[in-house]
């Protein structure tokens, strides 16, 4: 019923729409009426849809009531004018065509919508996990190119209403005109009345009209360049095909989407840098800045019917264009130099066809590596699948040739070719372990489901394209809970597999073998068999069906047992299932009952997108409480069989008519040239065991993938459930642990999320051997993880997948024998979890066999082995320091030094840390460790020199000894990221020291920026630091220099310190202090820790990291301090409680010889002295050194402004030099220094500041 009328009334609406006579309001009515039949139909209330389905819903919702809106505006136009005194019925004056062709065939979208809520009615009701992927991977590209229509047509029609209708009112004048010509004072009153006429989104005409003419233009001038990139995308693809320009409604079309794509989603926030949008967002602004021109220019727009709605839409357009442009007047930042790629300079992107990473070609070669049965999509009809893999392609590259069992003459095949790299293979079978048994595979052209006849050829098929087979069977209904140091995260749902990496060997085929279509398997006798490449014979072949060769546990415990394989020439006839195996009980039998599936593909010429969408709880693996029985996965069990008398191979447990699994010992090695015509063999290590977990939060429905790699460290900790107990408790054990050496030690384990929302939740192609070395899957890491419990269904399922408490009399007594351990496993005690780490203990004993081999050998490590940074992001140190010992020019100068030197440029001992070291040595004193918090001397006086002598807050600061101040800054950032009761987010300045953000980083904290430093005047940026902070949110962290700022030796007066003091305490802001120069700086101790102090006095309680390494050289010696002011002393002991918690695992005791020496001097009055006169000369030759290079650059006649070198303080200056004069410096002078033109002072002296002052006035003037 719903159908036949919705026909009607599209057939109605468009032969009118065609015809262009009779059109009338009652047409856009009719459009609205179908939108809220689709509605109805497709979301009803009642109806229990998935999320996505809703918000497509939504969408449609949102057409039905513009299109209300632009009815109303119609039949209110219509009213006024017979109400304004028309003398008989007028007729309203608009026109169809060009309103239709500004918002678009809502027709055609409304039917598409419909054919495609009819042809996937069951959305509609069930939101469960298998509803969810189904969409995305099924429906989710079509209906987004839907809903983009939909969001198109509402986005064009919100535009279009108010020039809409001010076109009507205003022509309503012009009529009115014409009819009361004759009456002179009637047409004054009427045309007043007129023009206060308020319309449905117009709300008084007149004042709209004045605004109109009052409106100023704004624009942006668009680059030449990026121009030029426009008129070439613009002139290279045509929107249409032999079309000689796009029209009118083309532009206008491009100019809406790329609208709603640039600057106007753009949100700016309080700082300069939060004021820059995206270069993407900025070329789409300039992008329409640019298509409006064309826009004007259209002979289509100049030549337009009088009641054409055009130039007034085209008009809007513009307006909102300049409105969006003014906010660059105002408001934001335009990007410098933004990064133009070929997908941003596009202007018909929704005419670009994406590619597949690779394609097979017909004519390369290809072997046959799977030949299966499936059935046809919607008829009972059963096809051979052909799984068909590129040689030469590292065994990524694959098609699939789907055969019919009669195909018409006609009949073509269609390959399916994909690349493994590039794919999304998402296992619906692990939602839904019943009939069908899906596999989808979606490439960025296509989408289609194979829908296996059983689990096994499922499990087949994903063996092949990973490379990694799953071991025994997939075990559903399992609860897991990761934990962390001690804390969990919410039990989620699971799916368990164990998968083993086992390469593939297939039989090679010619290029008409790899086109011809498979036999029919109806006739009851079975597929053809695949030629198998023997592994000692490249010219000779043998033909024979594929044993699955782990299909009992005997062949799996041969290789065990034997510890070596001999390479299968031939292949050996498949041995019948025994009906004892592990699942045939009458509870597992209950899933063998015969099932059929279908194949169904979905093909589109463009793109697919896949998103992401959580789903409700509850509705995770509720189908089957079981794993499936023999019966039903025909070789994924294990017999119960322990004879070794006529063991096999072991190579794989795949079934059916399949390549030989690769079992040779040429798995782990290859042959390569080491020159000089030799060669040598490579070994790879095995691929450890992977326990695979298909994971679903059971409250927000997220689902991901977590691996956790098995190997001698990684077992089953029986002492975290109630096996070994001997009562009902622990025969209803249904727990089990993995730890790594009994949770000493961190799992190696993996976590997949999905990366975007073109990404299936559950991508096994992720963990494909292929995709190894990928950034994404060593992004995967799962850190910190140090236990992973499972809960299974039952007991039974427990023991058959993990085993329980061993009672063999050598377990858990004494260390157990190899022999013991296999005969262990060989009795079923640790479950398939101990076969597959036995399997693989027998692979490695065969790898170190052959690579302690007389053989050449190349050692090869881990393929998975992350590679180590050639540098150290951020430290432009090393290469200034590697540049400079490079150069053999005798006068060179090192600008890039960390650390003082003295007036010959010769690292520098203090005499008092010579005399305090001495102190200390004479005591021969113990070697004992320090307790947690350090050297208590040591701290007690650092604490004092930090905070002075008489501070009130002295008995209630609490202090520990660190690792130097990079130590103090990481015990802060911990202690804040754990304790801070605000938003974990800390402010440093810009800039800063290169390793503040990474420290708060790698801590957990949140890293902002506040403005510091002003380039322009080589000064602090005093007004914009105080106003980031009162900009910030109120109980913020920020990070201050006390004294010395690194890197620009730019330090606030004490004036301005005050006025910062009072903007931190009007934010309620918390501080924390880095002052790693006390006394360095100045060469007084008490002026350089003002600001500590002054921020004290006025009620702060401030953090502070204190670093010993540049006041008293002790740079090796890593001496610091951590110190926090508490509200009491009773909230102190509290504090030193929690650092000590905090500072036992990250080193568990601080070095104590710098700490004695430090306090060495400052405990001793008459070494405390001398430091204090030492260390104010080094600050003087600092001070001496800045004003001569200022004197001397005078002297030279530079015209610049030298004062900021001797204005700022420290170790470290900030001379204004581009990057480019910095690079001269180095390249023409030999004068080495960071390029952002930072200087270390302490690289000066006496004889080289000449030259230095040289060379700087040679490149800058």
């Amino acid at each position: 019923m719903v159908r036949q009328l919705l026909s009607v009334q599209i057939e109605t609406t468009t032969r009118a729409r065609t015809s262009m006579a009779g059109i009338q309001v009652g047409d856009i009515i009719a459009l609205t009426k179908i939108a809220k039949e689709i509605l109805d139909y497709g979301w009803n209330e009642r109806l229990n849809a998935t999320r996505q389905y809703q918000e497509f819903g939504q969408d449609v919702t949102d057409l039905a009531t513009n299109l209300e809106v632009l009815a109303e505006v119609i039949q209110q136009a219509d009213l006024k004018l017979q109400t304004l005194g028309a003398r008989s019925r007028a007729r309203l004056r608009w026109d169809w065509c060009s309103l239709s062709q500004i918002i678009g065939n809502c027709e055609q979208t409304l039917q598409d919508c419909y054919v495609l809520l009819e042809r996937n009615a069951r959305f509609a009701s069930g939101s469960g996990a298998l509803r969810s992927i189904e969409w995305n991977v099924l429906v989710q590209g079509e209906a987004d190119q839907l809903r983009q229509r939909i969001q198109q047509h509402n986005t064009k029609i919100l535009l279009a209403l108010a020039p809409f209708e001010i076109d009507l009112l205003s022509r309503i004048q012009q009529d009115l005109q014409l009819i009361h010509r004759d009456l002179a004072d009637r047409i004054t009153r009427v045309h007043e009345d007129v023009l206060r006429i308020q319309g449905v989104i117009i709300p008084d005409l007149r004042q709209e009209l004045a605004q109109q003419d009052a409106r100023e233009p704004h624009s942006i001038e668009v680059p030449l360049d990026i121009a030029d990139a426009f008129e070439r995308a613009f002139s290279t693809v045509s929107l249409e095909p032999g079309a000689a320009s796009p029209e009118l409604k083309d532009l206008a079309d491009a100019f809406v989407l790329f609208f709603r794509q640039s600057t106007v989603c753009f949100k700016q926030g309080l700082f300069a840098r939060d004021r820059v949008p995206p270069d993407a967002q900025y070329v789409n602004l300039l992008k329409c800045i640019w298509l409006m021109q064309r826009l004007r220019e259209s002979t289509e727009l100049q030549d337009a019917p009088a009641d054409s709605h055009w130039p007034s839409y085209v008009t809007k357009l513009e307006d909102e264009l300049s409105e969006e442009c003014r906010r660059f007047e105002r408001e934001l930042l335009p990007p410098q130099d933004p990064l133009l790629t070929a997908e941003m300079v596009m202007i018909w992107p929704m005419k670009r066809e994406s590619t597949a990473l690779h394609e097979v070609k017909k004519e390369e070669m290809m072997e046959g590596v799977l030949d299966i049965n499936v059935k046809h999509a919607s008829e009972d009809r059963v096809m051979n699948l052909q799984l068909l893999r590129r040689l030469e392609a590292g065994g990524t590259d694959f098609r699939v040739n789907i055969s019919e069992e009669m195909p018409s003459p006609n009949a073509k095949l269609d390959p399916i070719d994909f690349d493994i790299r590039g794919t999304n293979l998402t296992p619906l079978y692990i939602v839904d372990a019943k009939v069908p048994f899906d596999i989808v595979i979606e490439t960025r052209r296509r989408v289609t489901s194979l829908h296996f006849l059983k689990l096994k050829e499922a499990l087949k098929f994903q063996h092949v394209v990973t490379n990694f087979r799953v071991f025994g069977y997939s075990q559903f209904h399992v609860e897991a809970k990761f934990v962390f140091s001690g804390q969990s995260e919410p039990v989620q749902d699971a799916c368990a597999q164990i998968w083993i990496h086992n390469p593939v060997e297939g039989r090679l085929l010619t290029t008409a073998e790899s086109q011809q279509e498979a036999p029919s398997p109806a006739s009851g006798a079975p597929p053809a068999p695949l030629t198998v490449r023997s592994p000692t014979s490249m010219s000779g072949r043998t033909t024979s069906t594929y044993q699955d060769t782990f299909s009992r546990r005997d062949s799996v415990m041969s290789a065990i047992m034997e510890r070596s394989r001999q390479s299968s020439v031939n292949s050996i006839q498949q041995s019948p299932r025994a009906d004892n195996g592990m699942f045939a009980d009458q509870e597992a039998r209950r899933f063998s009952v015969a099932r059929t599936t279908t194949l169904s593909t979905i093909s589109s010429a463009a793109s697919y997108s896949t998103a992401r969408t959580s789903v409700g709880p509850n509705d995770f693996l509720r189908q089957n409480g079981s794993p499936p029985d023999e019966s039903s996965l025909a070789g994924y069990g294990m017999s119960r069989h322990s004879s070794i008398s006529d063991r096999s191979t072991a190579p794989s447990r795949l079934g059916g008519t399949m390549a030989n699994g690769s079992s040779s010992s040429s798995d782990h090695t290859m042959t390569i040239a080491t020159g000089s015509g030799n060669t040598g063999i490579l070994h790879v290590e095995p691929i450890k065991p992977m326990l695979v977990l298909f994971t679903q939060h059971r409250k927000t429905g997220v689902r991901n993938m977590v691996t956790l790699e098995l190997d001698h460290l990684t077992d089953v900790n029986p002492e975290r459930c109630n096996c070994r107990r001997s009562d009902q408790k622990g025969l209803a054990c249904r727990d089990v642990s993995f730890e790594r050496n009994k949770g000493k030690a961190y799992l190696e384990a993996r976590r997949f999320e999905p990366e975007s929302a073109q990404q299936a939740d559950w991508d096994v192609s992720r963990l494909a051997y292929a995709r190894r070395n990928e950034m994404a899957a060593k992004k995967s890491a799962w850190k910190g993880l140090t236990r992973v419990t499972l809960t299974f269904a039952n007991p039974r399922d427990k023991a058959k997948f993990t085993g329980g408490w061993c009672r063999c009399a050598q377990r858990g007594k004494t260390k157990e024998t190899d022999e013991e351990r296999r005969q262990c496993v060989v009795d079923g005690h640790r479950g398939l979890i101990g076969e597959a780490k036995e399997y693989y203990l027998s692979k490695m004993v065969e790898f170190e066999n052959r690579r302690n081999t007389r053989q050449p050998v190349i050692m090869g490590f881990r393929d998975d082995l992350p590679e180590m940074p050639r540098k150290i992001r951020g430290d432009q140190s090393i290469s200034i320091t590697e540049a400079f010992k490079a150069d053999s020019f005798e006068k060179k100068i090192n600008l890039g030094v960390g650390a003082y030197r003295d007036d010959k440029g010769k690292p520098y001992v203090l005499p008092s840390v010579r005399k305090a070291e001495d102190k200390v040595i004479a005591s021969r004193m113990n070697k004992e460790y320090a307790g947690i918090t350090g050297v208590p001397e040591f701290t007690t006086a650092g604490a004092k020199l930090a905070y002075g002598e008489g501070s009130s807050a002295l008995n209630r600061v609490a202090v520990t000894q660190s690792i130097s101040g990079t130590g103090a800054l990481r015990i802060g950032a911990a202690f804040l990221a754990r304790f801070f009761p605000g938003d974990k987010t800390i402010y440093i300045p810009t800039p800063s020291w290169a390793n503040h953000g990474a420290v708060f980083k790698d801590a957990g904290l949140k890293v902002e920026k506040y403005r510091y430093y002003n380039k322009d005047t080589i000064g602090l940026d005093f007004d914009g630091m105080v106003a980031d902070i009162k900009a910030a949110p109120k109980g913020s962290m920020f990070l201050l220099h006390a004294c010395a700022h690194n890197p620009t030796g730019v330090d606030p007066t004490q004036e301005q310190w005050q006025a910062i003091e009072a903007a931190i305490k009007e934010g309620d802001h918390y501080v924390f202090f880095d002052m790693a120069y006390q006394g360095f700086a100045s060469g007084d101790t008490n002026k350089d820790a003002y600001a500590l102090r002054y921020f004290v006095e006025k009620g702060h309680n401030p953090a502070l990291a204190q670093s010993f390494a540049k006041n008293m050289g002790l740079y090796g010696e890593r001496a610091g301090i951590f110190s926090v002011v508490c509200e009491s002393a009773e909230e102190k002991k509290r504090v030193d409680s929690q650092i000590k918690i905090l500072v036992r695992p990250m080193y568990s005791n601080p070095p104590i010889h710098g700490a004695r020496i430090a306090a060495e001097i400052l405990n001793n009055a008459e070494l405390y002295e001398q430091w204090l006169v030492e260390v104010k000369e080094m600050a003087d030759r600092i001070i001496k050194m800045r004003a001569l290079l200022k004197e001397n650059l005078e002297k030279l006649g530079s015209k610049h402004d030298w004062s900021h070198i001797t204005d700022q303080i420290g170790m470290f200056a900030y001379t204004g030099l581009t990057p480019e004069e910095m690079d001269k410096l180095a390249k023409e002078y030999s004068v080495y220094a960071t390029k952002d033109g930072r200087i270390s002072v302490a690289g000066i002296t006496s004889d080289n500041v000449g030259r230095l002052a040289e060379a700087i006035y040679a490149v800058k003037g």
